[in-house]
This record gives C-alpha cells, structure tokens and sequence, in this order.
C-alpha cells in the first residue's frame, strides 16, 4: 500500500512537471514561439509585469518577419527579453519605439543594424553588437535613454550619423578594432558618459560626434584621427593633432573653453619610435600577428622582396633603416625590431604591432 503511495506522487510530479514545460516552455532563453500571432497570444496571456522581470521568449523568424513582430511588442504593453540568436537575418529593422523592449540578442548572421532600428526603446538596457556587423545606421539606437553599455563588434566600420545620440544613461562604450568612422553626432548628448578610447582603426571623427557630452572628461586615442571640429571638442582634437596617440583628460564639464592635458604614461606609445634593430636576414620567411591590429594576420616573405599578406601579393624592402610594405590597398611603413622569433613594428603614430616567425 505504502509503495503504491509513493509510485502516486511520482506519477502526479511527473505529470505537473510535463504540464508546467508544456504550458510555459520556459527556459534560461524563454519560450520559444515562431510567428507573429503566437507571440501576441502568448503576451496577451501573461500578467502584468516589471522591466527587471522581463518575458523572456526566443524566435524563430525570418526578415519579413520582423516588423510584424515588433509591432507586436509596441502593443501588448509587456517588457520582453527577445532572442533571436539562430536566425538567418542579415539586417534588424523595425523596433523603433518598442519602449517595452528590455533586451535582445542579435545573431550572428546579421551585418547591418538600419537606420533607426532600435531607437525610442527607452527599456532597453545594454546592447552587444556580434562581429558579423559591419554597419550601424543613422539613428540606430538614438533616445535609448536607459541603454547604460554597448560593445560594438570588430567588425563594424561605420557608426552612423545620430546613431547614440541621447542615450542619457549610457556609461560604457567599447568601439571594435575596425570602426573607421565615427558619424556626426553619433555620442552627442550622452550625457553621463564619462570616458572613451578610440582604436587605432578610426581615421575620421565627424561633428559635433560627441556634442553635449558634459561629462567626456577623459578620451584615449590609439592612433591619429584627422579633423578639426567646432564643439565642445574642438581644443581636444587640437591637442591630440600635435600630441598624437595618448590619454587626453580635463575636469567636468566639458566646454568650449575645456584645457586638455595629455597624460605621462611610461606605456605611452607616442614617444620617440627610436632606431631600427636586428638582423634583416630574418624576414624572409611566415610571420603571423601576435599582437597589436596589424593590417594583415598572416605575411609571407621571400629573399627576392616579394610576398603575400593574408593570400594577396606584396612587395617589400628595408629602406633607411625601416620596414617597408606596398599592397594593393595599402602601404606599411615602420621601425622594427627583431628579437628572436618576434618582431615588433613600431609605426610614426607610436602604433605597435607584432608579429611572430613561424
């Protein structure tokens, strides 16, 4: 009798735990819904809710599907945490004032976030953007006002124009190792942003980039921007053209009349590039990069001076004491220094790179 007991409250958990999984389907990632309709009656049924304690669903969609889905979310007035890692989607569109919309999770798939795809989602809390992007467009994420970080992938190249602006609560900002160009007013009025470093990638910033950010005390250049802006910024950039690669910094806020210093680093590679060292006979041979952003992860060089980077054919020379690369699409230029196996380049921006023999 006692056994029969005991195999009965089995069975009934069994039961209940099947019924729970089949009626919430929730996860870590949520409940997985895969259209439309679905995920309106599956808001439609939830309670009312905070945006700490999002609903969290995972989709299963396709481009077309997106703007159907996002209208979705505008209406069921229900802060949602959407997945939609897994998908075959190459741009995100739609989720403009989506205010209701605490977080998403951009696949890897997607190269292009459009223009104004998430701005006015005043929920939205932190945005990863995957390496698979190469573009944010104009406005893209513009009166988030409670987005406090963004790590933008190394595969972007361009932040487009107004693409932050206002995102008032915006602490942390990491810039990927391909951006470009930063566009006009692509920080302006972030407000609480306190700090920032520009990768060695970034040849232009546009103006006003970082108009009306009051509290941009401190801003770190890992090589040389071109420009001169007529902001808040403009005694900056002057700076940072005669100073070069460095941590700039001033005392908030920041205005038209801001003094900028730039720091003493004993690890600040602007100082004097100094001489060429080691022997020249070592280049022939596969170097592949070990550190710093190189223009080419994998080199090839022969005795007669020619060579291949990353598949395609150069040609290079050592010419008054320094390293020289012709490419299709670029040229290298810079002091080395040969140490065993590794070489370190060291470049006129104080841009350091290093590559190892294989």
């Amino acid at each position: 009798m006692k056994n029969r007991k005991i195999m009965g409250i089995i069975a009934f958990a069994l039961v209940f735990t099947l019924l729970t999984t089949a009626c919430f389907g929730q996860s870590g990632s949520g409940k997985t819904i895969n259209s439309a309709e679905e995920l309106k009656a599956y808001l439609n049924s939830q309670p009312a809710n905070s945006p700490d304690k999002p609903i969290k669903v995972t989709m299963s969609v396709n481009n077309q599907m997106l703007s159907e889905i996002a209208g979705v979310i505008r209406d069921a007035d229900k802060y949602v945490s959407l997945n939609l890692s897994g998908n075959a989607l190459t741009t995100i569109n739609d989720f403009e004032n989506c205010k209701t919309l605490v977080s998403i999770t951009i696949p890897n798939s997607v190269t292009n976030i459009g223009n104004g795809a998430f701005a006015d989602c005043t929920s939205l809390a932190s945005v990863t953007i995957p390496n698979s992007v190469t573009n944010i467009g104009f406005f893209a994420f513009k009166n988030c006002t409670n987005l406090t970080s963004v790590i933008i992938g190394n595969s972007v190249t361009s932040i487009g124009k107004d693409a932050f602006e206002k995102c008032t609560s915006l602490t942390s900002v990491t810039i990927g190792n391909s951006v470009t160009t930063i566009g006009e007013g692509a920080f302006q009025k972030c407000i609480n942003l306190k700090n920032i470093t520009i990768p060695n990638s970034v040849t232009e910033i546009k103006v006003i980039a970082f108009n009306g950010c009051t509290n941009l005390s401190s801003v770190t250049f890992q090589g040389k921007v071109s420009g001169l802006y007529n902001d808040e910024f403009a005694n900056l950039w002057k700076e940072h053209i005669a100073g070069g690669v460095g941590t700039y910094t001033t005392t908030a806020p920041v205005n038209f009349n801001s003094k900028w210093t730039k720091q003493s680093d004993s690890n600040n590679k602007s100082a004097s590039v100094g001489k060429s060292s080691g022997s020249v006979s070592a280049f022939p041979g596969r170097w592949q990069l070990i550190e710093g952003r190189g223009d080419a992860k994998d080199v090839e060089l022969f005795k007669d001076g020619t060579g291949t980077a990353d598949g395609k054919g150069i040609t290079w020379k050592i010419e008054n004491g320094r390293f020289h690369i012709l490419h299709p699409l670029y040229t290298f230029s810079a002091i080395y220094n040969v140490t065993g196996s590794t070489v370190t380049f060291t470049k006129e921006d104080g841009a350091i790179t290093k590559y190892q023999k294989k």
